[in-house]
């Protein structure tokens, strides 16, 4: 059986540590390659593109960043080689500050303990490997799960068990051209959403590099505004595309507790008050002492959410209303304004990723509809169900349904036999 060759990403350090690591990791009965930078983004993009048995970064106490930014920027980029810290120190601070950062492990490494260096550096293989065998057992699963489909006629004439598994299958195949679905139109998002705003980007800072010295205070005060709000488009976009990501993931934990609607009503309106001056739009809280039960920080990413959007779909002067109501044991968040509105099959398809419904805002604002699917996750993690109603010219109204109090054993009773 032929032994996969090592291939080792190492980040900083110098010629020595990589001469003394070649060394150390490749014995006689052993082939791999070591390749070397000192750039983080050089770092992420070479674990985002190739494939590395470990990834080993050289940490100094003078420099720790180093270490420490490519370590999140790989967990924040899904990206599963295994990544251990090398240290010139030995601090339980910053090997817990690498650990959380994401690395699998860290130690100090003086350049002379290579028994250490080689034990750890042996374990990340080890691991490596391991998940390359779960890998393809998974794509033998999926193989496995194709000719039963293929097989599923036959299976009709056999016993209604045997049925309802050729129609379990069917539903999955389903479910999986969906995900594909939306993952083509999640890569066409960042296509074209990404690349406009750095097209524009990019030109404006050309025009003001090469024009410098002749255009006015006017118009460089014009295009640098262009630049600032082109930019802000951006980040707002990474923001949803990184959270979204997270989900699809399952890097995010939901935590649900009691808490005041009030709080994240107060909290949304201080935030985005500065957003609805700009366009001359009121926002009105009337939340009373209405109470929910969700996860507090994903219940004000779905309301910030969706009070941005009503100020975007807003014109000047108009009003943006974030209010709460009990119904049938359950709290109602709404937000509702007196925006431009939309039709009924621009609604339909508000929270449906493989369809494009995306629209200019009352000044032109853009947007992708992330921000809608990302409250739509969100809403499913808490238990809650998230709708719109909308007249087209006259405004639209949001509607977050959560638990107003935590589940009860008898009702949680409930649920598992509904579900047997």
């Amino acid at each position: 059986m032929n032994t996969q060759p090592i291939r080792i990403l190492m980040v900083g350090g110098g010629r020595d540590s990589q001469k003394l690591l070649q060394q150390t990791i490749f014995g006689k009965d052993q082939t791999g390659e070591i390749i070397h930078t000192t750039s983080p983004d050089d770092a992420l993009e070479a674990l985002v593109v190739e494939k590395f048995t470990v990834c080993l970064i050289r940490a100094t106490e003078i420099e720790p960043e180093l270490a420490e930014t490519v370590c999140r920027d790989a967990r924040e980029a899904g990206i599963r080689t295994p990544i251990v810290v090398a240290m010139d120190m030995a601090s339980e601070d910053l090997e817990q500050r690498f650990i959380d950062a994401g690395a699998m492990a860290a130690i100090p490494w003086d350049g002379s303990e290579t028994m250490l260096l080689r034990n750890v550096v042996r374990l990340a293989v080890s691991l490596s490997k391991t998940e390359e065998t779960l890998r393809k057992s998974n794509n033998q699963l999926v193989q496995d799960m194709v000719t039963m489909q293929d097989e599923r006629e036959r299976a009709i004439s056999l016993s209604q068990e045997h049925i309802a598994m050729a129609e379990e299958l069917e539903l999955t195949r389903q479910e999986l051209q969906s995900l594909n679905d939306q993952k083509s139109k999640f890569f066409s998002i960042i296509a074209h959403d990404l690349r406009s705003p750095f097209n524009a980007l990019l030109g404006y800072t050309t025009l003001i590099n090469q024009m410098g010295d002749k255009l006015t205070r006017e118009q460089i005060t014009g295009y640098s505004t262009q630049i600032h709000e082109t930019a802000m488009r951006v980040f707002k976009l990474l923001e949803n595309l990184l959270e979204w990501g997270r989900l699809q993931m399952d890097g995010v934990q939901t935590n649900p507790e009691q808490f005041p609607v009030l709080r994240i009503a107060t909290r949304t309106i201080d935030a985005l008050t500065p957003v609805a001056a700009d366009k001359n739009i009121s926002l009105i809280q009337d939340t009373g002492n209405i109470e929910a039960y969700a996860d507090t920080h994903q219940a004000d990413t779905i309301v910030r959410n969706l009070v941005n959007n009503a100020i975007k779909f807003t014109d000047d002067g108009g009003t943006v209303t974030v209010s709460a109501k009990s119904k049938d044991g359950r709290t109602v968040i709404r937000v509702t304004d007196t925006g431009q509105g939309m039709s009924e099959e621009v609604a339909a398809n508000l929270f449906n990723l493989t369809e494009s419904v995306s629209t200019d805002g009352t000044n032109g604002e853009k947007g992708t509809g992330l921000g809608l699917l990302l409250c739509k996750d969100l809403a499913e993690r808490n238990n809650a169900t998230i709708e719109v109603e909308s007249v087209l010219g006259k405004g639209s109204t949001f509607s977050l349904t959560l638990d107003a109090h935590a589940p009860t054993i008898q009702s949680k009773n409930s649920e598992l036999k509904a579900g047997q």
